[in-house]
């Protein structure tokens, strides 16, 4: 009896590690793409630069009001946050949270778009919408890249783009007394850290909102009015830059 249990027992440890090998690998990128709850993904980049570890953004197809709920995750597809107005960061949560997505991404054949409400804003701006293939930058003069133009809202905010930003890591500590000093493993306190925030904007080029990851979302309202979550954000407006695109 001792022989054949040590066989079952190797077949199970062999699947056991080959389904962690398939984990490990993460998504496929170049095969269609879906989140969990079953809406349309599409991959707006896969290397974002960012301390929270979620390279991936995308556009989801939510439908409705909601449109294309632009949203973050690992290299497994594990979600890590979404897009939050600027009415939204002032209210300290989320409107209409049983229309969004927040589930991981999987590998998987897409759906049929969902229906779009109708666009509900009536644009009164006393400029023209800007030139999107000029290069641009926030008016508070961080680097931008756009990643889409195209996103789909009814709110009109269909400028997805990824805003460079450097601030100090200089967060209150979440670790033991032994370890004062550090603000995340491997993250000296008052150290720069370079991020990529992802913020939306009419085509005038007016900021609508921007991602948040879950962590900073369950730190509450009290966080989100706070000078530490204002320091790693640019709300301000897009314009041209003098810069050439890099």
């Amino acid at each position: 009896m001792v022989a054949p249990l040590v066989l079952i027992g190797g077949g199970m440890v062999a699947g056991a590690m080959a389904l962690w090998a398939a984990i490990k690998q993460g998504l496929d990128l170049s095969e269609p793409i879906r989140t969990r709850k079953g809406n349309g993904v599409r991959i707006l980049t896969s290397q974002r630069t960012s301390s929270d570890g979620h390279p991936i953004v995308a556009a989801v197809n939510c439908g409705g009001d909601i449109g294309e709920a632009i949203g973050i995750y690992t290299k497994t597809g594990a979600f890590g946050g979404t897009l939050w107005s600027m009415d939204e960061v002032r209210a300290g949560f989320l409107a209409a949270l049983d229309e969004r997505d927040l589930t991981g991404l999987v590998n998987g054949p897409k759906p049929e778009p969902a229906p779009l409400s109708a666009e509900r804003i009536t644009y009164s701006a006393p400029r023209p919408p800007l030139d999107f293939s000029r290069p641009m930058r926030t008016q508070l003069g961080n680097r931008v890249q756009i990643l889409a133009l195209d996103r789909a809202s009814p709110a009109g905010d269909r400028i997805v783009a990824l805003v460079h930003l450097q601030w100090l890591d200089n967060d209150t500590p979440d670790v033991s007394p032994k370890s004062p000093r550090t603000a995340r493993p491997g993250v000296p306190m008052d150290a720069g850290v370079t991020e990529q925030v992802v913020n939306v904007y009419d085509k005038f080029g007016r900021f609508h909102g921007t991602v948040i990851s879950e962590t900073e979302a369950e730190r509450g309202k009290a966080h989100l009015d706070s000078p530490k979550f204002d320091i790693k954000r640019d709300t301000s407006d897009l314009c041209y830059s003098a810069l050439p695109a890099s």
